[in-house]
């Protein structure tokens, strides 16, 4: 008995445990692994840093904002680049925007890091748009964090005061360990089609799509609800 466990031993001397395939598997996630919060799966870590299900496309535009040559603002509000970042100062505007009239797409993901600088009221939130209208009327798609209330929001915008919801979930930041409501963000808004989708990678809940015939073209950009804000690393993809 004791030889045939001796021998049971040493062909086994070798033998190597198959990892644990967690790809596509609910969240948590164990080491090796990120949680995709977007689809709430398990990717390989360094798979893909995005928080969409969909691949993105080749590159159609990017900034480090060492200056601001070729935006146009529109709404209210005051912008600027400086030391590579493009600050909104006023934290009291309600509609402050400014986009990329260069880019000709009109499906595309915009990709870009923020945070907050200055904003304590009970609604604030930075912002990344899409198909902005070129005629200034401040008609867009605008994807919503407020990193102190914890409000996550896709919306469209008419004009400053015409304005609609078309996805909302509350998030409680104090459950978000180190959640630093000043700290950086990075969030990815596309639209392809009628269908919008976007997501702040690393906040779990902060993800979600609608589907919307608005506006079917219009410029990428950035705006702010009552928040002084900093944007950082702003790149414009193809919608694949």
């Amino acid at each position: 008995m004791r030889t045939s466990a001796l021998w049971s031993v040493l062909a086994c001397a070798g033998c190597t445990v198959p990892a644990i395939e967690l790809e596509g598997k609910p969240c948590p996630c164990l080491d090796g692994y990120s949680c995709d919060v977007a689809s709430n799966t398990c990717v390989r870590s360094g798979a893909s840093e995005s928080c969409l299900v969909a691949p993105a496309g080749a590159p159609l535009y990017s900034t480090g904002f060492d200056d601001l040559t070729g935006w146009t603002q529109g709404g209210v509000g005051s912008w600027r680049a400086e030391a590579g970042t493009a600050i909104q100062s006023d934290s009291t505007s309600e509609f402050a925007y400014t986009f990329q009239p260069a880019v000709a797409a009109d499906d595309y993901r915009i990709v870009s890091r923020f945070r907050a600088i200055d904003g304590t009221g009970p609604s604030t939130s930075i912002e990344l748009a899409a198909r902005v209208q070129r005629d200034n009327a401040g008609g867009q798609y605008h994807c919503n964090w407020d990193p102190i209330n914890g409000q996550f929001n896709i919306m469209y915008s008419m004009s400053a005061t015409d304005t609609g919801f078309l996805h909302s979930v509350f998030i409680d930041v104090s459950q978000l360990p180190g959640h630093d409501p000043m700290g950086w963000f990075t969030m990815e808004f596309q639209v392809r089609g009628s269908r919008l989708d976007c997501c702040v990678r690393g906040v779990g809940g902060a993800a979600g799509f609608a589907n919307d015939t608005r506006f079917t073209s219009g410029a990428p950009g950035m705006k702010t609800f009552l928040v002084a804000a900093a944007y950082d690393d702003y790149t414009v993809l193809a919608a694949e």
